[in-house]
């Protein structure tokens, strides 16, 4: 990560599980304008007005589960991703 963001040019990063860049404040720590992640299913089942029902990471009433962050310096779009975790369906879940 200290190469990748040693440079002006407008820096991109995919990372699979966003915990330990939104959770953790890692955004706050390196230099990235811009994180694409997903991992969570958009909180697999989502209640209307209340949001994500479930993440591993956060447990039930997730902070993080879909949608544009704003983070230290950069933005994270965290995607609900297409499918479903473990075999629970996606309620009220759209595919992104």
């Amino acid at each position: 990560m200290e190469n990748f963001q040693d440079t002006d040019r407008f820096k991109i990063l995919l990372s699979h599980i966003p915990e330990g860049l939104l959770l953790w404040k890692s955004m706050e720590y390196w230099d990235v304008d811009l994180v694409f992640s997903g991992h969570v299913h958009g909180g697999q089942m989502r209640l209307p007005f209340v949001g994500g029902l479930f993440d591993p990471e956060e447990g039930f009433f997730p902070t993080y589960t879909k949608g544009m962050f704003q983070c230290g310096n950069g933005t994270m779009i965290l995607s609900a991703g297409l499918g479903s975790s473990g075999g629970i369906p996606r309620i009220n879940n759209l595919p992104d």
